[in-house]
């Protein structure tokens, strides 16, 4: 879309430090919007929102779990609870950073089990362990597990709990 709009030039990826600045310093084209926002549903800019629609679609779905952003986000939050011997604990971690709020005993449970069926999918797979994982993948001593990680950080990321706001 943005190469037949905007002859030829390519979106240039920011680096470094500005890779990881808010989403109001996003590059905007009036007539080519950044793709995530249109899945979430932004506003045109057009005039001035107050609050934003409560939204839930398919392509938010598909955002979350298959843009970079979100699967770098996913990895640091690997990164960050892999100290947790006990995969129900780096869980229950990883859901009250995101949501804010205690983890049940229902979402540990299909969430540690999410851990265990995906480390025992990537056991002796370590390409695509690594491939998975990235970040989380530098210094480590178990990629099956971090790419597990990386997996349960995903599907909370993916929760509508964390993409909408009542």
């Amino acid at each position: 879309m943005w190469q037949v709009v905007y002859s030829g030039s390519a979106w240039n990826t920011s680096a470094g430090e500005d890779r990881y600045r808010r989403a109001i310093y996003t590059y905007l084209r009036r007539t080519s919007p950044y793709p995530s926002f249109i899945a979430f549903d932004s506003t045109s800019r057009e005039t001035c929102t107050v609050r934003r629609i409560r939204t839930n679609t398919p392509l938010a779905a598909l955002v979350t779990l298959n843009d970079p952003v979100y699967l770098e986000c996913a990895q640091q939050m690997a990164i960050g609870v892999r100290a947790n011997a006990d995969d129900a604990a780096a869980v229950r971690v990883m859901v009250e950073r995101a949501l804010g709020r205690a983890a049940t005993d229902v979402e540990i449970a299909c969430l540690a089990a999410l851990v265990a069926n995906e480390r025992a999918r990537y056991a002796g797979r370590d390409e695509a362990a690594k491939i998975l994982a990235g970040k989380a993948a530098e210094q480590s001593t178990d990629l099956a597990r971090d790419a597990a990680l990386v997996a349960a950080a995903n599907a909370i990321l993916n929760l509508d709990d964390f993409l909408t706001k009542s």
